[in-house]
């Protein structure tokens, strides 16, 4: 019986996300964040914007829903506005869950080689790098930055990141992730974003 409640649930789930067209999807992503919008802004910071998207069940991994998250337009705080990022999420996670365009990303991704590099760099060097401009950061030797700190350092870095990549590596972090966990999962972000161009 729960086994069969369950492939219910998801079949279900697989015919409602088939027939959300972009605006469908834009509608439902707008009320999704305006009912978590208590303070009535219409700003919603990034981790909130994340555990929504996640919350949602679109059946997004970590990395598509970073890669959504990525073209949002935040202030210095992480904070954006939602209506506007809500058409543009609809549209990338429409893409993600259509079977056609998830054939041509997998053919894309095949024909990459496994010796991934970002601008030469290898997950080892990225690591250190961004391990190097955090520490120096954190005067206190905390293990954690505030948000725009954080943003300063991946600006700063010397690594070459675009404002996209940027932002994409601190949809990670929630205020108490410790730096040391986002250098050592930033490799992996970049590679994905790389094979994705959603």
């Amino acid at each position: 019986m729960p086994l069969c409640l369950d492939m219910l649930v998801e079949l279900l789930k697989d015919e409602l996300l088939k027939g959300k067209q972009p605006s469908e999807l834009e509608e439902y992503l707008t009320q999704l964040f305006a009912n978590a919008d208590v303070s009535e802004s219409g700003k919603l910071g990034v981790h909130e914007m994340r555990d929504l998207i996640r919350s949602a069940d679109f059946g997004l991994n970590r990395l598509q829903i970073h890669t959504v998250l990525a073209d949002a337009e935040y202030d210095d705080e992480g904070m954006a506005d939602y209506t506007k990022f809500a058409p543009i999420a609809a549209k990338i996670i429409y893409g993600m869950l259509d079977v056609e365009t998830q054939l041509e990303r997998h053919a894309a991704i095949s024909m990459l080689t496994e010796a991934y590099t970002y601008n030469g760099r290898t997950a080892e060097e990225i690591e250190q790098a961004l391990m190097d401009v955090f520490s120096n950061a954190d005067v206190s030797q905390a293990g954690v930055l505030p948000f725009a700190q954080m943003r300063v350092c991946l600006e700063n870095c010397g690594l070459g990141f675009t404002v996209r990549e940027v932002m994409t590596l601190l949809s990670v972090l929630n205020d108490d992730t410790p730096y040391m966990d986002l250098a050592q999962y930033a490799f992996k972000i970049l590679q994905q974003l790389s094979q994705g161009a959603y």
